[in-house]
């Protein structure tokens, strides 16, 4: 699939909102089981977590402590 398609393909796709709480519960749960290499796509979401080191960092511009913290 080129890069294009797979943009297309995740604009395209279904999605279900989650309560913060659902989210992170579904989220721990999902990278606690994950080995090697992860990568998290998010789509059309906006994000306000002040109390989440590693949004904290991010937004205080410090990308190398957000992915450390992470």
């Amino acid at each position: 699939m080129t890069e294009h398609r797979v943009f297309a393909a995740v604009r395209d796709a279904e999605g279900e909102f989650l309560a913060l709480d659902d989210y992170q519960a579904e989220s721990d749960e999902v990278y606690g089981a994950a080995q090697g290499e992860v990568w998290k796509l998010e789509r059309a979401q906006h994000f306000h977590e002040p109390s989440v080191p590693s949004w904290l960092a991010a937004d205080e511009g410090d990308w190398p402590r957000a992915l450390d913290v992470i």
